[in-house]
């Protein structure tokens, strides 16, 4: 982790914010040991008849464990099951406008206040894995998921929960619904091209994305593969990058959006440990 000269910790949950904050931007915090089911700013997408339950098995370790639903992959028909945990600011609660040009010109989806450069962490595990090719999906900046022509307009950051052969594409942008551009990544130097790989294991993911122009942006994921402390119950926040991109085409989303997702699919359910979101000033990038 390169050298920071102030870190900011949530306290809420005591996680490490690595980029300055936008004190006039937005922030959420789930908290550590709070109840995403009584949260107005979180939707849960999961199995419907079976609530989330609250879990302490682990020596001062608790955590909220969400069950996925059933269905279909929009874009094979193949069978899934998925839980997805969506942050929508109050500002953003509102219908989504649509069309590329237009969002970009607006800069914003529903608010001047979305999400747009953040610094979004979660610290989970998934259950019961039943396809190896899956993987943790972070979506930002986007709309909904209805299969409106340029409605979604969101990008996300990928970290696989298994080795996935020959494949660094792991950023994508979906501009309509299930139609994705998929891109791949620099693994930053030292990595040799291997990541490592949690399985059903905790892993602290950290995605952080900021425009460079009005028309790029970069992406960074960094990860903490042994993010708990089990004696003190606290995030042990041995950050570090692991890939980056930048990204400037036709469809780049630029603009803020409504929904900050943590997405999980083929797993029977998955266990959230905490989960932030910050508004950051962008850095300035070495040239």
């Amino acid at each position: 982790m390169s050298e920071i000269d102030k870190v900011f910790t949530d306290p809420a949950d005591g996680i490490n914010i690595l980029n300055q904050i936008n004190t006039q931007g937005l922030c959420y915090s789930l908290g550590i040991r709070e109840n995403p089911t009584r949260d107005d700013l979180i939707q849960i997408d999961g199995r419907r008849d079976k609530d989330p339950i609250y879990i302490t098995e682990e020596k001062n370790v608790a955590y909220w464990r969400i069950f996925s639903r059933r269905g279909k992959f929009a874009t094979t028909g193949k069978e899934n099951y998925t839980s997805r945990l969506h942050i929508i600011p109050k500002e953003s609660n509102g219908k989504p406008i649509t069309g590329i040009s237009r969002a970009r010109s607006q800069g914003y989806l529903v608010s001047p206040r979305d999400f747009k450069n953040i610094e979004f962490t979660v610290i989970a595990k998934v259950n019961d894995i039943k396809d190896d090719s899956k993987a943790y999906s972070m979506k930002i900046r986007g709309g909904p998921h209805d299969g409106r022509k340029e409605s979604t307009l969101c990008c996300e950051g990928i970290y696989p929960y298994k080795k996935m052969k020959h494949n660094l594409k792991l950023y994508s942008v979906e501009a309509t619904h299930p139609q994705y551009r998929f891109e791949s990544v620099n693994i930053v130097s030292g990595y040799n091209g291997n990541l490592k790989f949690p399985g059903n294991d905790w892993i602290g993911l950290k995605q952080i994305c900021y425009n460079l122009s009005d028309v790029k942006l970069r992406m960074e994921m960094w990860v903490d593969y042994n993010p708990i402390d089990v004696v003190t119950g606290k995030p042990k926040n041995n950050w570090f990058k692991v890939w980056d991109i930048e990204d400037c085409n036709i469809d780049t989303p630029v603009w803020g959006g409504k929904y900050t997702t943590l997405r999980v699919d083929q797993c029977d359910s998955v266990d959230i440990y905490a989960m932030n979101c910050y508004e950051i000033i962008p850095p300035a990038i070495p040239v």
